[in-house]
């Protein structure tokens, strides 16, 4: 009953870590689901484009994932660490409530949903201002 009560604490150690290595898990199998090196690899050869130092075909693929792996990495650290910021803050006295709303998962949600809103704010003043300048050649 210990283990159970420490892997649902998310203050524990035990529950820290077994996070931190599911979002590394899942980071990686996120990357290897959306990016496919193969098909980068094609596309750049279709287009006449290279690597500079690295055969075009299944050689650009190796070195696509290598690197891939490399960023990957560190990428899920950061990732991890940002998941992890609320047990931290807890730790050094901040309020439960005040650490769980400024940290980990709603960050990783935020973030990226007020970067797409962004975006698509900026695609209809484009379109917007594209509709006027139409306009204004009928003048």
């Amino acid at each position: 009953m210990n283990i159970y009560n420490n892997l649902i604490d998310n203050t524990s150690w035990q529950y820290n870590i077994t996070f931190s290595i599911l979002i590394i898990v899942f980071t990686y199998l996120y990357t290897a689901i959306n990016i496919n090196s193969m098909k980068i690899a094609n596309d750049l050869k279709r287009n006449s484009c290279f690597i500079p130092g690295v055969n075009p075909g299944t050689e650009t693929a190796k070195y696509i994932d290598k690197i891939l792996n490399l960023v990957t990495f560190p990428g899920s650290l950061c990732l991890a660490f940002v998941a992890l910021l609320p047990a931290v803050a807890y730790q050094y006295e901040v309020g439960r409530p005040m650490s769980r709303f400024f940290g980990g998962t709603s960050l990783l949600i935020a973030v990226p949903v007020a970067i797409e809103c962004w975006n698509q704010i900026k695609s209809y003043w484009i379109l917007y201002s594209y509709s006027h300048i139409d306009d204004m050649d009928k003048i």
